[in-house]
């Protein structure tokens, strides 16, 4: 699942993945994905990329959500835009632009 509320980068991700093989799930809101998982119980996901910023949260709510589903759900937060302050406890920090090709790697090792 990427989480990114600029939809342009969700959707090219998901896109991207999906001509690998690889089923992924775009959602552009911290709603979107507690919506998503509130009428899909079923669904489940390996990996979660979310944005730290969002207008409706952030990507800690994001991925507190689907770990309530899925409490070993690997989660990545990216940004652009990153606050120090948000992310000092979370280790990995990782940048926007080198997050695709890291989770290509990821992929290529899971399947």
């Amino acid at each position: 699942m990427f989480v990114d509320d600029q939809t342009e980068l969700a959707d090219s991700n998901v896109r991207l993945l999906h001509k690998h093989g690889l089923e992924a799930l775009p959602c552009h809101r911290v709603t979107q994905v507690a919506d998503m998982l509130d009428n899909n119980p079923q669904v489940s996901f390996d990996i979660m990329v979310s944005d730290l910023h969002m207008p409706d949260g952030n990507g800690y709510q994001a991925i507190d959500l689907l770990k309530k589903h899925q409490p070993d759900v690997l989660a990545i937060i990216v940004s652009g835009n990153p606050s120090w302050s948000l992310i000092s406890t979370l280790q990995p920090y990782q940048p926007k632009i080198p997050v695709l090709l890291s989770l290509m790697t990821l992929w290529n090792k899971l399947t």
